[in-house]
Order: C-alpha cells, then sequence, then structure tokens
C-alpha cells in the first residue's frame, strides 16, 4: 500500500509463486510450498491487521485463494514496505500505486480498486468542482494513518490530521474543520448506511479531487509471476460479476461493464435489491465512474437480467439503507455516530 509520507502519490508491490495447482503447472520451489510472503503497511480501511477493515487485502487474498494460490500478509511499520520489496525480503504486497520505477522490478496486476480522494463538509457546502488551490484559507482534516498522495506543503488549504475518521467528523460537524478527504468508497458508504444523517447534515463530493488505481503486483523474478497474476486478474473479473466484491467493500451496488460491451452494469451484493431501481451505485473504476448511465444489464445473485422489470420480485426486498443495524448481515466498513 502506499506510504504513510503523502508528499506524493508514491506505489510499492510484489509477490511469490506458490503451487498453482494443473491451471499454474507443478513448480515446487521452497516459495511455492510456503505461499506468497505479501506485506503491507498499515493504510484504513483498505490493509490493516485481521479483525479491522481491510477491503484492499480481503479482495486479494479471497482471489487468490479462489484460485487456489496460498498468500499470506503481515502489516509492516509505514515506510518500511519500500525497503522490503527492494531488498526481496518479502514477494510483494496486495495493494500499491504504480510507477515506472517499481515496474522494473514488479509485475503489477490490471488495477481492481481506484483510490479517489474527494471533500466531504457541512451542508450547503461547495465540495464539487474545486482544487485544493481554491480553498485557500479554508481548513482541511486528513486521517494520520491514512495516506492520500497529497503535497501537504503547497499552496491551498491547511491540513490537519486527526487520529481516525471519527475525529475529523466530529470537528467537522463542530466547525473546527470546514472539509475532510475520503476515499469514494468511504463516502458511498456513508451514503448508504447513514443515508439519513449524511443528507441532513453532510456535503458529499462526488467529483474526486485526486485518483489513483491500485493494484496487486509480484516480483518479476517470481516463478509463475505472469500465470500467478493472470489469475488474479479473472478471479477479480469474476468476483465482481457474482456480487461477492460488493459484498467485501460492504455497498450494495456497484457499477462496472461485467459482459464486455462497453456499457457499464449493476451488479448487486446480496439479495437485498431495494423495492425501486438504484438510482446510485459506487463505481469500480475511473472509467465506470465518468462514463454516462447506460441501459446495461443489471446482474443479481450472479444471473444477469436485461432491466430491472426482470429482476424476481424475490429480490425486490428493502436494501441495507433501509434496514435496522440489527438485521444487516456482516462487519460494517465503518462504525460512525453523528
Amino acid at each position: 500500500m502506499p506510504p504513510i509520507d503523502v508528499s506524493g502519490f508514491k506505489s510499492t508491490l510484489g509477490a511469490a509463486a506458490v503451487f498453482l495447482g494443473a491451471m499454474l503447472g507443478s513448480h515446487t520451489s521452497a516459495n511455492a510450498a510456503e505461499g506468497l510472503r505479501l506485506a503491507s503497511d498499515p493504510w484504513a480501511p483498505f490493509t490493516d491487521v485481521a479483525g479491522k477493515p481491510r477491503v484492499a487485502l480481503e479482495i486479494v487474498e479471497t482471489a487468490l485463494r479462489e484460485e487456489g494460490i496460498a498468500a499470506g500478509t503481515r502489516i509492516v511499520p509505514s515506510g518500511d514496505l519500500s525497503r522490503a520489496l527492494e531488498s526481496g525480503d518479502i514477494d510483494g504486497s496486495a495493494a500499491l500505486w504504480r510507477d515506472e520505477a517499481r515496474e522494473k522490478v514488479l509485475l503489477f496486476s490490471e488495477p481492481y480498486l481506484e483510490n479517489r480522494m474527494v471533500l466531504i463538509g457541512r451542508r450547503g457546502a461547495t465540495v464539487d468542482g474545486v482544487d485544493f488551490e481554491k480553498l485557500k484559507g479554508k481548513t482541511v482534516a486528513l486521517v494520520t494513518t491514512w495516506a492520500y498522495g497529497i503535497d501537504e506543503k503547497t499552496a491551498g488549504p491547511t491540513f490537519v490530521r486527526g487520529p481516525d475518521l471519527q475525529a475529523n467528523l466530529d470537528a467537522l460537524l463542530a466547525g473546527k474543520v470546514d472539509f475532510m478527504v475520503v476515499d469514494d468508497i468511504v463516502a458511498e458508504f456513508l451514503l448508504e448506511r447513514y443515508q439519513e444523517e449524511s443528507y441532513r447534515y453532510l456535503a458529499i463530493g462526488r467529483t474526486p479531487v485526486l485518483r489513483r488505481p491500485l493494484h496487486f503486483a509480484v516480483r518479476r523474478t517470481v516463478p509463475d509471476a505472469e500465470r500467478i497474476i493472470e489469475a488474479f486478474n479473472s478471479r477479480v473479473r469474476t468476483m465482481i460479476k457474482d456480487g461477492s466484491y460488493n459484498r467485501i467493500l460492504s455497498v450494495n451496488w456497484i457499477r462496472a461493464d461485467v459482459d464486455g460491451d462497453g456499457v457499464e452494469d449493476l451488479v448487486l451484493g446480496g439479495t437485498r435489491a431495494g423495492t425501486a431501481a438504484p438510482t446510485a451505485a459506487y463505481g469500480v473504476y475511473s472509467a465506470a465512474s465518468d462514463a454516462p448511465r447506460g441501459a446495461g444489464a443489471i446482474y443479481v445473485d450472479g444471473t444477469r437480467y436485461a432491466t430491472w422489470a426482470e429482476v424476481p420480485d424475490e429480490y425486490k426486498v428493502p436494501e441495507l439503507a433501509e434496514v435496522s443495524a440489527s438485521e444487516r448481515d456482516g462487519v460494517p466498513l465503518l462504525d460512525l455516530t453523528f
């Protein structure tokens, strides 16, 4: 994952080979027996220790496991990941930004997530169509342990760091800061799980002020590295189609071109489609986020439906945002109070 030093966009990545079954051949090196030795630095909610929100690690580890590829991730101190990758002490990392220098030693997957940073202000604030230069004189809250890819020394707002998202939200609502910056997946989660509070108290930006694709990668020296990456890419496409991708991200609907026809489709995670056709969904990639909302298909429980009318009534039940917290399944991405 990106290091906590956010003076600019950075990236690192890697992975090593393991026994892949018949699909990836019968290589029997020591690393293959051990599994891929992956590492990340702490970057909530994308990477963290087990038991805490770590959506990037969950996506990568689930995809590799489904392909029969053993892998384990350890969390290393901020700043140590780059050195470990360069020295070969680890085989790779599940969540990294891509750059030319890294490509010399690492083989990158297709992007499986995209970090899109958006502004959140108090209700009535202008949060779209602005950049940091236009926020001169304002105060913008960041989370201490989150990486943003922001040059905090540039002309523009005053950046302050809070210990977590709850602290920054409290400061925003109390008028101690003017804005906070979060990843789009966090914004989407707020709109889904805290719909009433979000619309009552917040202005949530939909146009990113920064964006960067997120990749899984392996060291080029890893046996079967190309086939590992190919298997991972294929499995992620399957996860997007069958709804398991949504469930890891804790969002009901995502938008992605599932069937390859150039039109983005809607995919439901779980079986609660809602009582009306969806009007919003999390865009997996920039193309999906920026493209016009076409007449794509709707995927529910792994089945393709051409229109909302074709979706069986058994799925047209209140979605997560419409039910009480006690009825929701799984561990939430965030637990906030307003």
